[in-house]
Formats: structure tokens, C-alpha cells, sequence
């Protein structure tokens, strides 16, 4: 009888056991569902909440505020891709190339990012942009990123530059060498213009052809230099944020001499002199964004020279000439070079409003026309 009691005993504290346990998983389920439903709202609250249950965590690099790819519904996290060109006085020539760059510029317009382009110009040049934005009609193009065209009139600053060229070199600066003025400097004085001063600014000469999308640039930037560039003055990369110091290890230099019999001092070899005495100061561009006439000419053709392909094209060969380079350069009419530099003449013959009929082709649903800021 005693053993019949204790086996009593014992089945009444299982079955006590198992109700307590049964009914401990249960408060845990609830207590799990309860927190479950409280996170999954607090994603789905959020703006990516999808975004993060799919594709990753928001530390994820798709969703890096400094990424080029971001989703549309945070356009001001964009990263913007700045280029500039100088021009002075209102040469048909120099205009004629502005007009074709720009052209090319535009339809190879960043995929990924919003983009900025940068007009430096003395009075003259700035004048001379009333008529091409009104008759290139740019700013009803519609684009898929926010593209933004500033123009500057940097009239009153001309002597201020020319001022510092001259303390900074200790030579007069010669103006009159065919295609050449103070704008051929406004690279290395973009710094005192464009603000805000972060990040890179590409400075284009009036003769260059973007072929590729600028991202590709952007993407084999080293942002630890004070410039970037290829040894050739009219394609560079200059870093806004460390301006001042390009200009102070400049005027350290005792004797800053020219290569050429004139003894003019250009822009390119003031960025030689930094390349040769800091070169761990400066950084150079990938072949395929280093394609300048002056130099492949001499080895063979653009094919043989480049054959992966070619980001841009410079046509630098013929600046004595009084006429535009998308017309006096014989190599775009050469018919070894029909596949090469000859590639050129298809943003040299397009019209503007093909132009815009192709660019905006790529538009997506939600596009931005291009802002053209220019005070007349």
C-alpha cells in the first residue's frame, strides 16, 4: 500500500511537472511572438523595410550614403560627380569645341550619380553662353539623374589670379601664345570657386570627348593625392579639398623654370614640377581615361595604342591651329583611323536635338531636367 501511495505521489508530480512546463513554453511562445510582432513592425514602419529583409542590413554597402548606386527615394544621399571646363574670350573656335564636349558630356551622363558641370569663364566667354544654352535648348533635356550646369563669370578674380600665377613663379605670364589664357589656371583655382570644396572636380579642356560613364572614373579615384592625372594638363582630377596645398608646395619651388624656348610657364608644367618633387602626392589615370592625340600619334593608331577601348578621347595635337580641333585635326579624316579618332565625329555631327532624343532614351520613369544656372 505504501508503494501504491508513493506511485501516486510521483504521477501527481509529473503530470504537475509536465502542466508547469507546458504551460512555461507557451508564455516563452508568446513572449516570442510579442517581440517578433514588434520588430517586424519596426521594419516595416521604415522606408526600406523590404530593402532590409531581402537584400541585407542598411550597413549593407548597397545603402552606403557614399555609394554611387542609391535608391530613389533618398536622392540627396546621390553621390554627385563634379566636372569643370575654363574658357576666356569668345574665339568661334574655342566655342565650337566647348559645344562638342559638352555635347558628349551630356549624353555619357553618370549612370548612378547626380552630376555637376562647372563653367569657369572670363566676361567675354560668359557672354558667349547666352546664345549656345539658348539654341542647344539644354535645359528642357530630361535625364534619369539630376544633371546641373553653373556657369561662373570670374572676371573680377583675373587679375587676383594672374597676380599669384606671377608671385608664385616669379615670371610674367605671357597671354599671347595662340590658345592660351588665364582659364588654362582655372583648375588649380577651382578650389576658391566651386563649393562646396569636398571630393574631386574633373577639369576638361574644350577639346576632349567623354566616350564612357564618368562612374568608371570615379570608381579608380585616389582620394589620397592632390591630383590625378596623366601627365597632359586638359584631363585632371584635382582634389577640392587639399587646393591650398597644391598652391603652397608650389611657391616652396626657388626657380620654377619653362621646358619651352618662350619660357612660358602653363598649367601642365606646374603640375609636373609637383609630380616630379612629390610623387606620392599625385596619382595617375588608367589607360583608358589617358588617350591624348600629341602622344599615341607618335607611336601608331588608336586601335594598336588602346586595344580594350578608349574612355575619352583629347585631341591636343593641333592648339597653333586658328580653328576649331574637331575640325582641323587631319587624324579624324585619316581612313586608318575611321575606327578610331574617327570615332569623334559622330559628337561632332550629331545634332543637339538627336543628342537629346538619345539621352533621354535611358531616362527611367522618375527623371530631372538638367538646371542650368546662368544669370544673364
Amino acid at each position: 500500500s505504501a508503494s501504491k501511495k508513493n506511485c501516486k505521489h510521483q504521477g501527481a508530480d509529473i503530470r504537475t511537472y509536465s502542466l508547469a512546463m507546458r504551460s512555461l513554453v507557451q508564455y516563452a511562445a508568446c513572449a516570442g511572438m510579442l517581440l517578433l510582432s514588434i520588430y517586424l513592425s519596426s521594419i516595416f514602419a521604415s522606408k526600406t523595410s523590404f530593402n532590409k529583409l531581402f537584400n541585407g542590413s542598411v550597413n549593407d554597402k548597397r545603402y552606403d550614403a557614399s555609394n554611387t548606386m542609391q535608391s530613389r527615394d533618398a536622392p540627396n544621399k546621390k553621390k554627385v560627380i563634379q566636372v569643370m571646363y575654363g574658357i576666356a574670350g569668345d574665339l568661334n573656335e574655342t566655342l565650337h569645341e566647348f559645344e562638342v564636349s559638352l555635347k558628349s558630356l551630356l549624353m555619357a551622363s553618370p549612370t548612378g550619380s547626380d552630376f555637376n558641370i562647372h563653367v569657369l569663364t572670363d566676361q567675354a566667354a560668359y557672354d558667349a553662353l547666352d546664345d549656345i544654352f539658348e539654341r542647344t535648348e539644354i535645359a528642357t533635356w530630361s535625364l534619369r539623374n539630376q544633371v546641373t550646369i553653373q556657369t561662373y563669370n570670374l572676371q573680377s578674380r583675373v587679375q587676383e589670379f594672374t597676380d599669384i600665377l606671377v608671385s608664385t613663379t616669379r615670371k610674367d605670364m605671357n597671354f599671347s601664345i595662340a590658345r592660351h589664357s588665364i582659364a588654362n589656371y582655372f583648375g588649380l583655382f577651382a578650389h576658391t570657386v566651386i563649393k562646396p570644396r569636398t571630393g574631386f572636380v574633373l577639369n576638361l579642356d574644350t577639346d576632349v570627348i567623354v566616350l564612357a560613364d564618368l562612374e568608371d572614373l570615379w570608381k579608380n579615384i585616389d582620394n589620397s593625392c592632390l591630383f590625378q592625372w596623366s601627365t597632359n594638363g586638359g584631363f585632371v582630377l584635382f582634389n577640392l579639398e587639399r587646393g591650398d596645398e597644391t598652391w603652397q608646395l608650389l611657391r616652396e619651388f626657388d626657380n620654377i623654370t619653362s621646358k619651352k624656348d618662350n619660357g612660358h610657364i602653363g598649367d601642365q608644367r606646374l603640375m609636373e614640377l609637383i609630380n616630379i618633387s612629390y610623387p606620392e602626392k599625385v596619382a595617375m589615370l588608367p589607360d583608358e581615361w589617358y588617350v591624348t592625340l600629341s602622344r599615341i600619334r607618335k607611336v601608331g593608331t588608336l586601335k594598336e595604342e588602346r586595344p580594350k577601348g578608349v574612355a575619352m578621347m583629347h585631341l591636343n595635337g593641333y592648339q597653333k591651329v586658328k580653328e576649331s580641333s574637331f575640325i582641323a585635326t587631319p587624324q579624324l579624316h585619316m581612313e586608318s583611323e575611321k575606327d578610331g579618332w574617327g570615332l569623334a565625329n559622330y559628337y561632332i555631327d550629331i545634332s543637339w536635338s538627336w543628342a537629346k532624343y538619345l539621352a533621354e532614351s535611358h531616362r527611367e520613369e522618375d527623371a530631372f531636367t538638367v538646371k542650368v544656372t546662368h544669370k544673364r
